[in-house]
């Protein structure tokens, strides 16, 4: 059950990062008219429904694992989306929406050992992760049959999300849970995240998942022989 501070929270996440990527319409001079609020309608709407998926798969995972999972705002990060979309005129921005915090329930976890504890924690950041992947493949699959702004949206979207929720920026952030269980495996997703939100479009889907895997196993390599390993 959402909170009335939770879906607060929600809501001027899912306006601001909205307003973010729908700053700059895509045309080389834009101006605030129809097509402009039709593009940022259109942006609002591929955000709220990524967004809440996203965090309904970790709602989901939580439960399942014992926990109460809350999404928390980064406000930090979302200035700082605003402030390099006004900079680069929507062309460029960089944001950092949140992360979910979780509150176990005791009565779940009597006995766990605390390493235990931080694989679920990182288990349930991690489903948000999966979520926004499946979305940005599934837009990806639909591009291909439709021409369409929602999709198109879907698909930027997403991408961000997948990158941006690991970058791990005070207060709140989903890489925290991730990074504390196992930097190595933060390393690969950051990597794996990275390659695939810029390869999926302009190689086809198969190959670049298989360029995205390569690549992300191969940043976890070095990390893990070059500085993991001798930590």
């Amino acid at each position: 059950m959402l909170k009335t501070n939770e879906i607060s929270a929600i809501a001027v996440t899912i306006l601001i990062i909205g307003l973010i990527i729908g700053f700059n319409d895509g045309r080389a001079t834009s101006s605030i008219d129809q097509y402009w609020i039709n593009n940022l309608m259109i942006c609002f709407l591929a955000v709220f429904i990524s967004i809440s998926l996203r965090i309904g798969f970790q709602k989901m995972m939580g439960r399942k694992l014992g926990f109460d999972a809350e999404f928390k705002t980064n406000y930090i990060g979302l200035f700082l989306g605003i402030f390099t979309a006004f900079l680069f005129n929507g062309l460029a921005y960089l944001f950092v929406p949140g992360g979910t915090r979780l509150k176990e329930k005791e009565e779940m976890h009597i006995g766990s050992h605390p390493y235990i504890k931080r694989s679920k924690f990182a288990a349930v950041s991690a489903s948000g992760w999966v979520a926004t992947l499946i979305i940005l493949i599934i837009s990806t699959i639909l591009s291909f049959s439709f021409e369409n702004l929602f999709i198109e949206k879907m698909m930027l979207t997403n991408a961000l999300l997948l990158i941006y929720f690991l970058i791990p920026l005070p207060p709140e952030s989903d890489a925290f849970y991730i990074a504390f269980w196992s930097r190595t495996f933060y390393i690969f997703l950051l990597a794996l995240s990275l390659t695939i939100s810029i390869s999926i479009f302009f190689m086809p889907l198969a190959i670049s998942i298989i360029f995205s895997l390569v690549l992300g196993a191969l940043a976890t390599y070095l990390f893990y022989s070059k500085i993991e390993s001798k930590s």
